[in-house]
């Protein structure tokens, strides 16, 4: 999907053709495969988000399928990776705290 994605990124310069095919293969996948989040790629949303807030004519599926991508992508609830330097810096705190406790009743 990146390489799809980069397509976009050239919209106004490319082939109706092209267009056609970058937005029926993205059509197959949030549609019949059912795996929209695969178009949750920033340089795909980008792109959405521009030709949406631009003039640029798109047929009403090609603009459909661009309304529910950015619709899909608010609305789903994303988990959010702990990052090792994250918890690693609770650990950290965590010793400093109990280091503290050990020296105030010592």
């Amino acid at each position: 999907m990146h390489q799809y994605g980069l397509l976009l990124e050239n919209i106004q310069d490319n082939g109706e053709f092209i267009n056609d095919c970058v937005f029926t293969m993205m059509h197959h996948i949030g549609g019949d495969v059912r795996q929209v989040s695969t178009l949750f790629q920033p340089s795909i949303l980008k792109c959405f988000t521009r030709i949406w807030e631009s003039d640029f004519e798109l047929c009403d599926d090609w603009s459909d399928l661009i309304e529910y991508v950015i619709h899909k992508f608010v609305n789903t609830p994303r988990k959010t990776a702990i990052l090792p330097e994250v918890a690693s810096m609770g650990k950290v705190e965590d010793s400093l705290s109990n280091n503290r406790n050990t020296e105030e009743k010592n």
